[in-house]
């Protein structure tokens, strides 16, 4: 397992800095122009904000589909559960996601 852990708190705090610097910004880059100007600009940094948190949330849609192992015992760790949970719950042993996700992990194994 990596050694670096992530900090949620210190994350969150560095989110919060960039935003308010980034309203900072809007702020004073609106000051010089007209009420009609300030409105178009608003609109169109609306739509930009919405689009980026689209392709955020399809980013983090894509990432979820991901398992990602570090050492060859977490796979047979995991071979080990389902072969258990299948002998406990045996109607599973018909369950074809199951069995194609055990025969997965059984290739990613042979392969290590």
């Amino acid at each position: 397992m990596s050694e670096h852990k992530f900090d949620s708190e210190h994350f969150n705090e560095v989110m919060e800095k960039m935003n308010r610097e980034i309203n900072e910004f809007r702020e004073d880059f609106l000051k010089d122009k007209t009420p009609e100007e300030q409105e178009q600009i608003k609109m169109e940094w609306g739509k930009n904000d919405e689009l980026a948190r689209q392709k955020a949330d399809q980013e983090i849609k894509k990432e979820m589909d991901k398992i990602q192992f570090e050492y060859r015992y977490e796979v047979q760790e995991l071979m080990k559960v389902i072969d258990k949970y299948v002998k406990q719950n045996p109607a599973e042993k018909e369950n074809k996601t199951l069995e194609r996700f055990f025969d997965l992990l059984d290739v990613m194994d042979m392969e290590w």
